[in-house]
């Protein structure tokens, strides 16, 4: 029944009745039955002669534009409205492609809407499309063009466009292509004559160091960024208190000396902590959602005192901790600005509850998935264990980004990536932070999410030092292998170098140290013995073979044969059987073709041994 009053009031007589209903149909668009109906509805609306109807509609369709049954006919519907003639509607229309843009089937095309309304006429205009640059920036597929749309917005002769633009520079500065540009242009923001742009770049400023802040890697570097920001809002908060504007530091200032303290004055009085967290809840004295915003400040309370329970070297697990704190303030800052702004934009701004965990689970999702590429393409063709790192990751990269039970994937392929982490780089440690207590799930998976992609970047790093060795690693492997083909006299280099040239870098290396081991008398009694055995094992398997390997015609297979014959010969050195026999083992391993003649798994247990002995003596 109440559906069918909607329908029918959208042909009221009054344009403010129809205005009304325009706008409560984007509220209740996710729980309609019809939305066929809804949307007919909508459209007849947008087509409207009077502005604050077309205005009411467009809003309604940016906020229902996920569930339209046809996101193409909207995406038109908005299209079409951005020449509207009315400067309130094209400014409805720019908020409305900000908040549907992920949904928006050609985001190349909703791209080039918001960079032709950067250059509006109307102010009112430009403003929503410095906010929906903030709210867009990591979707827009080329994000040159967005960046420079924004700063020439910084450069408004419009205050409040300047104002949007340094909050949004504030909210995407992890997506920016140049990230000093981006951060020059917060700086050249705070100077500005205007309080309230100085206020809101201070403002991005620190939550600029809080993002450094978590990414740095030594104690150091993370102490100074985080002590940056506290600097940044405490002077966002003079500046609000001097000039009576709202204040968007004055639950962040009290929480981040908190965190400060628990972090770095150990010894600092329990009485003083909790006076910071006083400090935070009287912030909010007088505000309408109170009790809401005490709720965030107590979960925020827990992930600060836990870092009291957390050693001084840990330092990831203090990160992953300023991580949940930054994702509270983010939301308490969007409840207050709701609350206290004075203009008409305030009850917009409540409606906008969706987008308040800072970065989106979304756009962490495709940060995760694009780490797991990266990683794989570093450790292709590198071999064990590098191979089992990039399935473990591609997999976890792959889940995320496809399945909608995050903490499930993270629970099930974590440990198994920890496994394969530990076997490339011993010791290292994945923290990955039981949830929190008392906090909505939603939350909760943004603040698992993000410290996977934490993960996953710390360890793209190290992978990328031992990359940058690569070629003088190569240099040294191409040394190695000559090392060993003179060890041989002529005949037996022709048949060494066939097998060498097929092995990986390690499995140089260990040839090479068997090798040299044995040529300077370094072996004990005991290790040569067990190096005759596995090349008596081998020469059986070659025998058992032989008739497969006469078959084959090309050089690999004659080197074998020849070995073969000669290794049975009285005068073939023994030593020198040892030595050819010791890469043949993973040449033959590697081998494709192994799997057909059934001695992959005898070859595999001889190569282990040669790998516990190489160990003995390296």
């Amino acid at each position: 029944m109440a559906w069918e009053d909607l329908h029918r009031l959208t042909r009221h007589k009054k344009k403010e009745i129809r205005a009304a209903t325009a706008y409560a149909i984007g509220h209740v668009f996710p729980y309609l039955k019809n939305k066929e109906i809804a949307w007919n509805d909508l459209q007849y609306l947008i087509s409207s002669e009077d502005e604050e109807i077309r205005r009411a509609a467009i809003f309604s369709v940016g906020q229902a534009f996920r569930y339209l049954p046809n996101k193409l006919l909207g995406w038109d519907a908005l299209k079409i409205s951005t020449w509207d003639e009315s400067d309130p509607v094209r400014s409805e229309v720019a908020f409305a492609i900000g908040y549907a843009f992920p949904h928006i089937p050609d985001q190349e095309m909703a791209s080039d809407a918001l960079h032709r309304m950067s250059f509006d006429e109307a102010f009112s205009v430009r403003c929503e499309v410095a906010y929906a640059f903030g709210q867009v920036f990591l979707y827009v597929p080329n994000k040159g063009i967005a960046f420079n749309d924004l700063r020439y917005l910084s450069e408004d002769l419009n205050f409040d466009v300047r104002s949007e633009a340094a909050i949004s520079f504030g909210q995407i500065y992890s997506y920016l292509p140049d990230q000093k540009k981006g951060y020059k242009l917060i700086l050249q923001l705070i100077n500005d004559k205007n309080p309230i742009v100085r206020i809101n770049a201070i403002h991005s400023a620190g939550k600029v160091s809080i993002y450094l802040a978590g990414r740095m890697e030594d104690d150091a570097g993370f102490k100074r960024e985080l002590e940056n920001a506290i600097r940044f809002f405490e002077k966002a908060f003079r500046e609000s208190e001097r000039y009576h504007m709202f204040n968007p530091s004055k639950i962040c200032l009290p929480l981040y000396r908190a965190f400060h303290a628990v972090t770095f004055q150990k010894d600092s009085s329990l009485q003083g902590v909790e006076q910071y967290l006083s400090d935070a809840k009287a912030a909010l004295s007088g505000s309408e959602t109170r009790g809401q915003l005490v709720q965030i400040i107590e979960n925020l309370a827990g992930a600060i005192r836990e870092v009291q329970n957390l050693s001084a070297d840990n330092l990831l697990g203090i990160q992953n901790r300023l991580i949940s704190c930054s994702i509270y303030c983010a939301k308490a800052e969007t409840i207050l600005v709701s609350i206290e702004g004075k203009t008409p934009a305030a009850a917009r701004l409540m409606r906008r509850g969706a987008r308040i965990i800072r970065r989106d689970m979304e756009g962490i999702k495709r940060d995760i998935f694009q780490e797991a590429i990266e990683i794989c393409k570093i450790t292709k063709d590198k071999g064990q264990p590098f191979d089992s790192l990039c399935a473990n990751v591609c997999r976890i990269g792959k889940r995320l980004n496809e399945e909608e039970n995050d903490i499930k994937v993270i629970n099930e392929e974590v440990p198994a990536l920890h496994r394969t982490v530990m076997e490339v780089f011993p010791g290292y440690d994945i923290q990955i932070n039981e949830p929190l207590p008392s906090i909505p799930d939603e939350e909760n998976r943004a603040i698992q999410l993000t410290h996977v992609h934490l993960e996953l970047t710390k360890i793209k790093k190290l992978l990328l030092g031992i990359d940058s060795n690569v070629k003088e690693i190569q240099s040294n492997i191409s040394e190695l292998s000559q090392t060993i083909l003179l060890r041989f006299d002529k005949n037996e280099r022709l048949l060494v170098e066939v097998f060498i040239g097929e092995l990986d870098n390690a499995q140089i290396q260990i040839s090479h140290d068997i090798i040299e081991a044995i040529a300077q008398n370094r072996l004990r009694i005991d290790d040569i013995h067990e190096l005759e055995k596995i090349t008596a094992e081998m020469r059986r398997v070659l025998i058992e073979n032989k008739t497969f390997f006469a078959r084959q015609k090309d050089e690999i297979f004659d080197a074998i044969n020849n070995f073969t014959a000669q290794s049975g010969v009285s005068q073939y050195n023994a030593s020198h059987r040892i030595m050819v026999t010791v890469p043949l083992i993973p040449f033959l391993m590697n081998y494709q073709i192994i799997h057909e003649i059934q001695a992959g798994s005898k070859l595999e247990p001889l190569w282990k041994r040669i790998q516990t002995l190489w160990k003995q003596i390296t």
